[in-house]
């Protein structure tokens, strides 16, 4: 029967990867990148932040520092609808189908208010973890990780059902949970790190002229590497759901039909 590890997981992730690499950019560029893009320009130019470094924030109002609220929700929102979209596609790949970009699209945006909601939960069960110190937090954040996925993948579920769905599917898998997402994180920092000493270079004296541009290309970068992770969690959730069927291998896919 499937197993699942490390490896599966990861290989689950170049698979999907490879197989929809056109789709996946394409759900990028309208769920992360372009709202990434479009708020980094509106923070910086409409609201009139310094590319300096030198911005007086004391000087905001109440209303500048609600744009920035509104604007990360906004993206974390999209990040949502973009897990949804991802999910579904990963899903139809396992059972051999091939995605249409326009159906993913307008099933991403109608889930938007169940998958708000769940994620509503979720953040109320991490707060509640942090009351309760660290290692209920880590659990909680770990136990949940599937949620919206479940939702998309087995809509019946409901909300409550896919926190619960959640639960089912990473019991016994925790501790390899925690090992995937160490390494993930890791990878992650590693990548933003060059990527950011790469712009502090650029950005030296002499170079004040190319702070727009690069403060852009974060955003493009920001947003590519959420894809990413919506991506890596949509693998998570299929190679889950598979292993915890114990299914062979050759009629793994069948879970999802």
């Amino acid at each position: 029967m499937p197993k699942f590890d490390l490896g599966t997981v990861f290989s689950r992730f170049f698979k999907l990867v490879s197989e929809n690499i056109g789709l996946f950019l394409a759900i990028g560029v309208i769920g992360n990148i372009v709202p990434a893009v479009a708020i980094t320009y509106a923070m910086f130019a409409t609201l009139g932040l310094s590319f300096h470094g030198t911005t007086d924030f004391s000087q905001f109002t109440s209303a500048n520092f609600g744009y920035f609220g509104g604007a990360g929700l906004i993206i974390f929102i999209m990040s949502l609808v973009t897990l949804s979209m991802i999910t579904e596609v990963a899903i139809l790949r396992a059972v051999g189908k091939t995605p249409n970009l326009a159906t993913v699209l307008g099933h991403g945006f109608r889930n938007i208010l169940p998958i708000i909601a769940i994620s509503i939960l979720i953040f109320l069960l991490l707060i509640a973890g942090m009351i309760l110190l660290i290692v209920p937090f880590f659990f909680w954040a770990i136990c949940t990780c599937v949620a919206v996925p479940s939702y998309v993948g087995e809509p019946g579920r409901g909300i409550i059902g896919s926190i619960k769905r959640s639960f089912e599917l990473t019991k016994g898998s925790r501790w390899w949970l925690l090992l995937i997402f160490f390494v993930a994180i890791v990878v992650e920092m590693i990548a933003s790190s060059a990527v950011g000493a790469a712009m502090l270079m650029i950005t030296l004296p002499g170079n004040e002229a190319m702070l727009m541009p690069l403060q852009l290309l974060n955003a493009v970068f920001s947003g590519f590497l959420s894809l990413l992770g919506s991506i890596f969690i949509s693998a998570i959730y299929v190679c889950l759901r598979e292993s915890k069927e114990k299914l062979s291998p050759e009629n793994a896919a069948s879970v999802f039909s």
